[in-house]
């Protein structure tokens, strides 16, 4: 049996994402699209509803250069320096 998920966790991993997204300058509906996922599955990501697909995430960072560990917890360290930039700018 997995442990229960730490809410609080969820809901920042969304809010990375949302901000990462707003940096990108993409709207949810370019960003899915080009990720092909599904506009409630995407919403239920970025809300902290629900954990994002691993494999989604992978894809992120290969289109967009943002960080699987800064999405999951929030370590910049493998990411560009300039979008490391924006997205603390964003805060």
């Amino acid at each position: 049996m997995m442990p229960p998920r730490d809410q609080n966790t969820v809901k920042a991993i969304g809010v990375r994402l949302r901000k990462a997204r707003n940096v990108l300058g993409l709207s949810q509906k370019e960003l899915y699209d080009s990720l092909k996922v599904g506009a409630s599955t995407w919403h239920n990501w970025e809300t902290g509803k629900r954990l994002p697909d691993p494999i989604v995430m992978v894809e992120l960072r290969r289109a967009y250069g943002v960080s699987v560990d800064w999405i999951y917890a929030g370590e910049t360290r493998v990411m560009s320096r300039s979008l490391i930039k924006k997205l603390e700018a964003a805060d």
